[in-house]
């Protein structure tokens, strides 16, 4: 088989292209209009695979369009927030770079699946290692296996980190003897989880504002991911649930 290079052209669409017509002069004329049959069905199949190629990379262009936005969205409400509780500007950069580095790591490509999902168990654990309490004893995680669609996985592991947080300041990672217990359940599509500290002293008043992590999680969270949430402060240690619905990436 022959390949001719078309004439020269600005037009990108031209390539070589190879062609099944005879050289012999003597070819009859049916098998010359076969070979420009074949001809058309292979350049028509080439500009079909240019059309999906197109399409595909318009996908995810505008994917990574929405998830950009929606990033954005909720870098924003999270500096908003840090401003409006923090005490003083080294609070707001302290808190606020922790924010910004847990919204951050789900964009990375290590932290997501080959469906651009992410592990909850891991997501648990990696959010406790940054402290190093990723198989400390006293902490128990357990549940089915489940995959968090990135939009979702965003907001709820800043909502984890900042229970982490206040478990090390306060709570059941500041206690020696004390237990942390994370569980969840599917029920369908819908993911129920629960946060509880236990062995926990000296936690029996409420206190008299929100901090950020309880104000994201009862009234963020609600919004961002449509989840029902509670946060319930026991003598020995605070209870928090979180449930929402999510798409088919449970396994």
């Amino acid at each position: 088989m022959r390949r001719f290079q078309p004439p020269m052209t600005n037009d990108p669409s031209f390539n070589t292209i190879p062609t099944c017509l005879p050289q012999d002069p003597g070819t009859k004329p049916g098998n010359i209009r076969a070979a420009l049959t074949a001809l058309r069905e292979e350049i028509a199949a080439r500009d079909l695979r240019d059309a999906e190629t197109a399409r595909h990379h318009a996908q995810v262009l505008s994917e990574l369009q929405h998830r950009v936005r929606n990033t954005a969205a909720l870098v924003r409400a999270v500096f908003e927030t840090t401003i409006a509780t923090a005490e003083n500007l080294e609070e707001v950069e302290r808190h606020f770079c922790g924010r910004l580095s847990v919204l951050l790591r789900y964009q990375l490509p290590r932290s997501l699946g080959s469906r651009g999902d992410v592990d909850l168990e891991q997501l648990l654990r990696d959010e406790l290692q940054q402290f190093d309490f990723g198989s400390a004893p006293g902490i128990t995680i357990a549940g089915p296996a489940v995959n968090l669609p990135l939009e979702q996985a965003q907001p709820f592991g800043l909502a984890i980190h900042e229970l982490v947080t206040n478990a090390l300041k306060f709570g059941a990672l500041a206690t020696d003897g004390a237990k942390l217990k994370i569980r969840w359940v599917m029920s369908g599509q819908r993911l129920d989880l629960t946060w509880s500290e236990s062995g926990v002293m000296g936690l029996s008043e409420e206190p008299l504002h929100k901090g950020f992590g309880r104000e994201f999680i009862e009234d963020g969270l609600p919004y961002q991911i449509g989840a029902e949430t509670s946060f319930v402060l026991r003598p020995d240690g605070i209870v928090c649930r979180i449930a929402w619905p999510i798409d088919a990436r449970a396994g």
